[in-house]
Formats: structure tokens, sequence, C-alpha cells
């Protein structure tokens, strides 16, 4: 008898690797998720801020917030996880 020289992986290594790879994106896709978020909170406070400011100057010009029923400025739009409204 001969002994064979055998390459390659087994069925239960495979599915060791997979389940390792499974379970490091069990946490990493959450965490990710959340990282993100928080970089758009940035974008989220500096368009807020820029709005405080714009409403204040037409509240300085026209000394009221409400302009025929609308706030007077636009708001911030196009903010990733973030409706802004008056």
């Amino acid at each position: 008898m001969r002994k064979q020289d055998t390459c390659g992986f087994t069925l239960i290594e495979a599915m060791a690797a997979v389940a390792v790879v499974g379970i490091l994106a069990a946490i990493g896709i959450p965490n990710y998720s959340r990282y993100v978020t928080r970089g758009h909170l940035v974008d989220a406070g500096n368009a807020l801020s820029d709005y405080r400011v714009r409403m204040e100057h037409f509240y300085q010009d026209h000394r009221t917030y409400a302009k025929a029923g609308a706030c007077g400025q636009s708001v911030p739009t196009g903010l990733a996880d973030f409706v802004v409204a008056c």
C-alpha cells in the first residue's frame, strides 16, 4: 500500500473558517454602521449650525421667524440618516 499525499482542506476545516468569518462579520458590521452614523453626525451638526445662523439673520431682518407659513430659509437637505424640518 502506498501512502497518498493529500492537499487541500477538509470539510470540517472549511466549516470552521466560515464560522469564524461569520462571527467576525456579526461583530464588525454593526460597529461599522455606528461608525458611519457618527461620521454623519458631524455633517448634520454643521448643517444645523449654518441653518441657525441663517434663521437668526432672517429674524434680524424681518423680526419674525415665519414667512407666509414657511421658515423663511431653506431647510438643510441631503443629510444622510437625518431629516430636518422647520
